[in-house]
């Protein structure tokens, strides 16, 4: 049975999508959207949801923080300590670049870590109302609906489809990836965007991988816990687990144990 907590929090932020998230929907103005660093936008909403959320998630766990993804790019100390005690982290706009641009895919992305593991997760999608959810040991879910890969969608795939972000890696790794990716992935889609977009795609069996290189905890930490609770699988490049607090690079999620060792064979084994 789901922590009430699942939905306390769902009730939240379904609560800040309506009030601070769509008013401001297609109505930003060109003075609300800066650049944080090189290639990195942010908006006046992505801090507004951030504010909003930080009182109200630490008010429900006494003892608890919040480490933001605007929070952090602002003080990078803030990332210490994500393996001690209990911390959310929250991604308040995810997919930003196609917020700004008036497009559907984003959302905002909540994870309750204990001592650097995730215990829950929330992928809430402003738009059309959905929220993916996730609790450890008691399953994945999709706007109340269980998410649970079938024994088809665990078999590998005659051939890969999926995302493969390959635009943050190193040379010679970068075009190494990509002729791999050339060959033995037949459908190398875009993707959404946007991490949330992209997990729940995961967890419902749409694409068989997502393959990448950094790790920011918001961005990897709420989807990771919806697939692997919904049957997936997630590792490190060299099939070494998945932890939320361990600084690195290098990511390979997939729906099943079985493609993740089909995916990681043909992109990334020498």
């Amino acid at each position: 049975m789901p922590s009430p907590l699942i939905d306390t929090v769902a009730t939240l932020l379904a609560g800040i999508a309506a009030d601070v998230v769509m008013p401001r929907f297609r109505q930003l103005a060109a003075s609300d959207v800066s650049e944080k660093s090189p290639g990195e936008i942010v908006t006046v909403v992505d801090r507004a949801v951030e504010a909003a959320l930080i009182p109200a998630l630490t008010a429900l766990r006494s003892g608890s923080r919040v480490v933001g993804e605007e929070g952090v790019s602002e003080n990078p100390d803030l990332l210490h300590g994500l393996d001690r005690g209990e911390v959310w982290v929250v991604d308040p706009i995810d997919g930003t670049t196609n917020f700004v641009h008036g497009r559907e895919d984003f959302g905002i992305m909540v994870a309750l870590l204990r001592d650097g593991e995730a215990l829950m997760s929330w992928i809430q999608f402003p738009v059309n109302g959905g929220i993916a959810v996730a609790e450890h040991g008691s399953g994945a879910y999709w706007n109340g609906a269980r998410l649970q890969l079938s024994e088809r969608d665990a078999a590998r795939p005659q051939a890969l489809r999926g995302v493969v972000k390959t635009g943050f890696m190193p040379e010679p790794m970068r075009s190494r990836i990509d002729a791999r990716a050339q060959r033995h992935v037949a459908d190398r889609i875009p993707g959404t965007q946007s991490a949330c977009g992209d997990y729940l795609s995961y967890a419902r069996g749409e694409s068989d991988l997502g393959l990448y290189w950094r790790m920011l905890p918001w961005d990897h930490a709420p989807g990771s816990l919806l697939l692997t609770e919904a049957g997936g699988h997630v590792a490190r490049h060299d099939g070494s687990p998945y932890q939320v607090a361990m600084p690195g690079t290098g990511l390979l999620v997939a729906r099943s144990h079985a493609v993740w060792q089909q995916a990681q064979r043909e992109l990334l084994q020498p």
